[in-house]
């Protein structure tokens, strides 16, 4: 619902006459290093794929306890500490939607995407303006960043930096862009999207691996924001503790549900290799569970109890059959396994040459990271996975780490050598271990309608 708002609504929170800086509309000057900013103009993201939005409220109460949308109308709040919820953020760095704000509902894909790579640091360029009415102003960040480095990610780090390249914690914090580690009640840290871990997200009510989310570890200060392992028991027991990089994700079953191509289809079942093939997981709430059952029976032309459903349990192979021959369904990756949600608020000062930069560093296994060459970083990802991701293990996860170990006590070019020479064996094997063991048993639809949308994860 739009509408619109009088002057009387306005509200000035804060305010002082002091010099400082806000971030620019056209805040992204540039990007360097192993990584990009995704932009996709069929989701709406137009170039360069991320923007500012400063002072700007669209969302008021309804006079019921709701909400309702209403024209764009400046509303000052430059300090994020004491807010509860994203809808009252008025000042974001987000996805360059148009005629989307911080305010704007759920779902409306204001998360500004990077992409990690390679092993290297991913920085971008932010641009500030001079302001000289507000001292400092925070600004919320909506998030999320992919892992294609080629690797699991076992901690990531988030930086801030001067025009010099110098990590800010050493300046004035007037004349610096900070981390405002107070303000948790809108989100600081990094999670798996929700709908995987976790009620909410594109998935409804349920969490279909677990119902609990899926954090990253948080060690954080003014300047460095560290995210480290993951600790869901669901998640590491089925992934590990580490950030899985996009050549890891399983796949998915992806049911279109509603005819709808517009939207993401439901995840139904995931081949989880260790666990024997197709693996049903959470696909409702309790109470809603029997319906559900009988829409997908109904779909696939069986009855409920053909279905053989337990949250968990192995897809029965007629089932698979089933939605093999069903235009309806079709695999995919489950690809927010390698996406992480990043939220925090920056506050931002009067920051020197009109400039700073957001830096991502991932860090990796040793045995990745000692990788002498892309061609040794790429074996050794593989190597680390098939010793480190559980559901990969078929029972030689033991053998892969004995390898790893002793590579780890080879000087640095002796490992060279032996990683170089497992690679002629190991590797054409280990990228073809989804294709064998998994696309085997239902094939994907290329043609498909459903395969266009499906990768309902990104």
């Amino acid at each position: 619902m739009l509408g619109t708002v009088t002057p009387a609504a306005l509200l000035v929170l804060t305010a002082s006459l002091a010099s400082a800086d806000l971030l620019a509309d056209d805040v992204l000057i540039g990007t360097s290093g192993d990584g990009l900013v995704f932009s996709d103009p069929a989701e709406g993201v137009l170039e360069p794929g991320g923007k500012a939005v400063t002072f700007t409220r669209t969302r008021v109460p309804d006079g019921s306890g709701g909400f309702i949308y209403v024209d764009p109308f400046e509303e000052i709040i430059t300090d994020f500490t004491a807010l509860s919820s994203r809808g009252d953020v008025t000042n974001c760095f987000m996805a360059s939607k148009p005629d989307v704000y911080c305010d704007s509902e759920g779902g409306s894909g204001k998360r500004v995407k990077t992409q990690l790579t390679g092993r290297g640091a991913f920085d971008m360029r932010l641009r500030t303006v001079s302001s000289a009415t507000h001292p400092s102003v925070d600004y919320f960040t909506f998030g999320k960043t992919s892992n294609l480095t080629g690797a699991r990610i076992t901690s990531l780090s988030l930086q801030l930096l001067d025009v010099d390249g110098n990590l800010m914690g050493a300046l004035d914090p007037a004349d610096a862009v900070l981390f405002n580690q107070s303000a948790t009640g809108i989100g600081l840290g990094a999670r798996l999207p929700d709908g995987l871990f976790g009620a909410g997200g594109q998935e409804g009510e349920i969490g279909f691996f677990s119902s609990g989310r899926a954090p990253l570890a948080l060690t954080s200060n003014v300047d460095t924001l560290e995210f480290g392992a993951l600790s869901n028991a669901e998640y590491v027991a089925n992934f590990g503790t580490a950030f899985l990089d996009d050549t890891m994700t399983p796949d998915g079953l992806f049911w279109d549900d509603n005819a709808d191509p517009t939207d993401e289809a439901s995840l139904v079942a995931w081949n989880n290799h260790a666990n024997g093939g197709w693996t049903y997981g959470t696909l409702d709430t309790a109470a809603n569970l029997n319906a559900r059952l009988t829409e997908l029976a109904t779909t696939l032309g069986v009855d409920v109890a053909d279905l053989g459903y337990v949250d968990g349990g192995l897809v029965p192979d007629e089932i698979v059959a089933a939605a093999n021959a069903n235009g309806l369904f079709a695999v995919d990756a489950v690809e927010d396994l390698r996406n992480a949600n990043l939220n925090f608020t920056m506050t931002v000062g009067d920051v020197d040459g009109g400039e700073f930069t957001v830096r991502l560093v991932p860090s990796f296994a040793p045995i990745v990271s000692s990788a002498g060459s892309l061609y040794e970083f790429k074996l050794a990802g593989y190597l680390d996975a098939a010793a480190n991701v559980p559901y990969y293990d078929l029972g030689n996860a033991a053998g892969y780490q004995t390898a790893i170990s002793d590579l780890m006590a080879m000087s640095a070019a002796d490992r060279s050598v032996a990683l170089t020479s497992t690679g002629y064996s190991f590797a054409p094997a280990f990228s073809n271990l989804g294709f064998e063991m998994s696309r085997d048993r239902l094939k994907p639809y290329s043609t498909s309608r459903l395969n266009q949308k499906a990768a309902a994860k990104a």
